[in-house]
């Protein structure tokens, strides 16, 4: 689960930022796009915030999702590390969330996730958003799509018909966009307990308050909050990190991040299937193959190691 997990840490970084395209090396001029750039970063050398919707209680009035004896906050870090050991292939629904607490406005991005292992290739994974509905609750379409696949990133925008494409590891290389530390999702599935305790303070999550959240039982729930220890690329952006997984299977459920200022993005999985094999069509998103040049524009820019420093 280290992909369909992170890839729940992916998503509060989405959208009302500079692009996730923006950290790889050697880019130049960059498009507009709804991911923010950040990674975890190295550990540091040496309260919760925010708004919250209206009508929603503070975090710290709920119960723990997990905090039920069953399991110790270093089981559950120990479980997560290992929970993605026999996953071949992930499918789920998704809706992304995005809290502005300033103009206390949500607007919500509906979509598919999508991840395989491949023995060649390494992991693949692809955010689709097919769906935008604004605060005012204005529904369109607006088809996205986002693609991790060995060493590339792609950004698909079917309706401006751009596709951009970086290289942001060296050939020989594979990028891990779950991997702490390295990629852009501070989430930790499949990621050793240590190097989570290195960049975040760990403790048992409350049960979900979000509205979108509103339908799970935190009976059924694992809940895990990570904090950003001061120093860490992750504290620039976030004040802490709700993560929420299925009490027996450990798949992911749902995700909810608060930024430094109050802002909150939030994610639900549904109708996840793993192992079940991707059908045609998911393939398909997980293709980082350029489309029609006639049709549209297209930028890629292959591998550009930097000059050595003397």
């Amino acid at each position: 689960m280290t992909i369909v997990c992170t890839v729940l840490a992916t998503l509060p970084l989405l959208l009302e930022g500079p692009p996730l395209l923006s950290f790889a090396a050697g880019a130049a001029s960059e498009p507009t796009g709804p991911f923010l750039a950040t990674s975890l970063g190295p550990p540091p050398s040496g309260a919760d915030a925010g708004a919250k919707p209206p009508g929603e209680p503070a975090s710290g009035e709920s119960k723990s999702a997990a905090e039920d004896g069953e399991l110790s906050l270093d089981d559950l870090l120990a479980k997560l590390e290992h929970a993605d050991r026999d996953i071949r292939d992930y499918h789920a629904n998704l809706v992304y969330e995005t809290f502005d607490a300033l103009l206390d406005t949500s607007e919500r991005q509906f979509g598919r996730l999508v991840f395989e292992m491949d023995p060649s290739a390494g992991r693949r994974l692809a955010f689709v958003f097919d769906q935008y509905v604004d605060g005012a609750g204005r529904t369109e379409r607006d088809e996205h799509r986002y693609v991790f696949s060995g060493s590339w990133m792609c950004d698909v925008d079917v309706q401006r018909k751009q596709f951009i494409k970086r290289q942001v590891v060296p050939p020989d290389q594979r990028f891990d966009p779950l991997k702490v530390g390295e990629g852009p999702f501070p989430l930790p599935i499949g990621q050793a307990a240590e190097d989570v305790r290195a960049r975040f303070v760990a403790a048992f999550a409350p049960a979900p308050t979000a509205k979108l959240l509103a339908s799970l039982d935190p009976n059924t729930l694992h809940g895990l909050r990570l904090v950003p220890k001061p120093g860490t690329e992750a504290a620039r952006d976030f004040a802490q990190i709700d993560l929420y997984y299925d009490r027996a299977t450990f798949m992911p459920v749902a995700v909810d991040a608060t930024g430094i200022e109050g802002n909150r993005k939030i994610v639900r999985l549904s109708k996840a299937v793993a192992n079940a094999g991707l059908a045609a069509d998911d393939v398909a998103l997980l293709s980082i193959e350029p489309p029609d040049p006639g049709q549209w524009t297209i930028d890629i820019r292959a591998w550009k190691s930097e000059p050595a420093t003397p």
